[in-house]
């Protein structure tokens, strides 16, 4: 595709700016029919694309002043007809760019507010533009809700109404726009009144277009606004974000040795388990015990003294030993008297 300048847009003639857009027009259509997602780089590269054709048809049909607001929508001839899309065009396009929201948003909002306006000059519609009060009494006050119902209340069964009324409008639109483009069968030339009345019903279906798109800024804006005070005193917000959550506890079994160690590990494999020397050591390392090897002088005089006396109690089982043995030998020795003497032997008062 070939894009005017704005060198080019001087001296060229309205045959090829008509052209342009209507390549422009092509591109466009293929853009909203795609289901690729906008983050792509080839669906960036067909905005990027369109958005600059139709803002150099904008300046071309600017500075040969093709649009007069002293001239009625009947006085624009059918080929220039086209040219009034061209804000709505842009702010549809607009939006599907993702950096800088703000920014796009308040662009957007300037493309259809100057397309409706343009078609209210035009008398194609005598809707009511979005963010402006028009409905308005012979004093210049706002209309007031009548019978006792809020004025809010009216203003929202009257949206609601109008937007169910909008959407059937524009499934009317379209089903008039196809019916028209399958008798032409595309072609245009022969029938100027079909392609007039195909583009005045385009016209039409892109007011209502460029009516809710304004409804979903205006809702977005304050969204954005608040996103972008979050960023400025982001601080806070970036602290909570990096913050890791603690990690979860775990249960702990202690066991007395490595025989209870090896029952509980097998039985409750999810659970860890240790025993009391390993609590011990890894307590010490963790520095909540005092180490053994860095004990207090009294402590270890108190640890060599119970070495000690355990040293004495092991000689105490020694000699206990040897006096088990004297007494099995004074044992056995009875044992033999008792063989060799019969009780009562020696007894003279048993004798008979």
């Amino acid at each position: 595709m070939r894009f005017l300048t704005m060198e080019d847009a001087s001296d060229a003639d309205p045959q090829k700016i008509s052209e342009v857009f209507d390549k422009a027009f092509e591109l466009f259509r293929s853009i909203e029919k795609s289901e690729e997602s906008i983050s792509s780089p080839a669906m960036k590269t067909k905005v990027k694309d369109a958005i600059k054709a139709f803002e150099d048809v904008t300046r071309a049909v600017s500075l040969l002043g093709m649009f007069s607001p002293n001239e009625t929508v009947e006085e624009i001839a059918t080929e220039d007809l086209k040219f009034l899309l061209l804000p709505a065009f842009l702010g549809s396009l607009t939006l599907r760019i993702e950096i800088n929201r703000g920014l796009v948003l308040d662009a957007a909002e300037i493309y259809f507010m100057d397309y409706l306006k343009r078609c209210k000059e035009y008398d194609i519609t005598n809707v009511k533009i979005p963010g402006r009060k028009e409905e308005k009494d012979e004093s210049g006050k706002e209309v007031a809700a009548s019978s006792g119902i809020p004025a809010s209340l009216i203003s929202m069964v009257s949206s609601r109404n109008e937007k169910l009324r909008r959407y059937k409008e524009q499934k009317d639109f379209e089903k008039h726009m196809e019916h028209l483009v399958k008798i032409s069968k595309g072609d245009w030339s022969s029938n100027e009144e079909q392609r007039r009345d195909y583009i005045l019903t385009l016209i039409r279906y892109w007011v209502n277009q460029s009516i809710e798109e304004l409804i979903s800024i205006d809702m977005e804006k304050p969204l954005v606004k608040h996103m972008e005070e979050m960023k400025l005193s982001g601080k806070k917000v970036k602290e909570q974000e990096d913050r890791k959550p603690p990690p979860p506890l775990k249960t702990v079994i202690i066991t007395r040795d490595q025989v209870q160690k090896a029952v509980f590990g097998a039985g409750y494999p999810s659970l860890p388990v240790m025993t009391v020397d390993e609590f011990y050591d890894q307590r010490v390392q963790s520095g909540e015990f005092p180490d053994p090897c860095c004990r207090p002088k009294a402590l270890q005089d108190m640890a060599s003294g119970k070495e000690k006396m355990r040293e004495g109690e092991e000689d105490e089982d020694a000699l206990t030993e040897e006096q088990e043995n004297e007494e099995l030998k004074r044992a056995r020795d009875f044992d033999e008297y008792k063989d060799m003497h019969r009780r009562g032997w020696g007894n003279r008062y048993n004798r008979s």
